[in-house]
């Protein structure tokens, strides 16, 4: 998603970010492009609302807003699998999920700075060895967030 929105950007100026979004749910989610659309809206407005800063201790609002909203795209995510038919779709809606459950943790684990967020992070990439896509392998969080999760 990232790869996609990044290559037009770089040549396209004038790139209508909110039509971009409309036309990729469109084509990577075809039978579930509104509910996808949907998801993809309230990941950018309420889970991760620019400018987008690392949760820090102290800041409950912020985590209470990611929980939140992580919360009800989770419960959407689920809902679109249940009924979802198509493998590919299925496969793009597991990453999505995967994307929000493993940011939830990761600002979970900046809020309270302690070593257990990073096993935590370590663990959920290791046990979804299918989501590479996704996640950074567990070696290289491990490596990246030490210094700043080892309360």
């Amino acid at each position: 998603f990232n790869n996609y929105f990044f290559a037009k950007a770089c040549w396209d100026s004038s790139l209508n970010v909110a039509a971009g979004i409309s036309r990729y749910c469109r084509d990577y989610y075809p039978a579930q492009a509104s509910a996808v659309n949907n998801i993809f809206n309230s990941l950018f407005t309420e889970f991760q609302p620019a400018p987008y800063v690392i949760p820090e201790p102290g800041r409950i609002s912020r985590l209470d807003s990611i929980r939140m909203s992580g919360r009800a795209m989770l419960a959407k995510l689920d809902g679109l699998l249940q009924i979802s038919r198509d493998t590919i779709e299925a496969l793009r809606l597991r990453r999505i999920k995967t994307y929000i459950e493993f940011s939830s943790l990761y600002a979970e684990a900046f809020q309270s700075g302690k070593k257990a967020g990073l096993e935590k992070l370590v663990n959920y990439s290791a046990d979804h060895p299918d989501q590479d896509m996704v996640l950074m392998y567990p070696g290289y969080i491990r490596w990246r967030l030490e210094e700043y999760l080892n309360q």
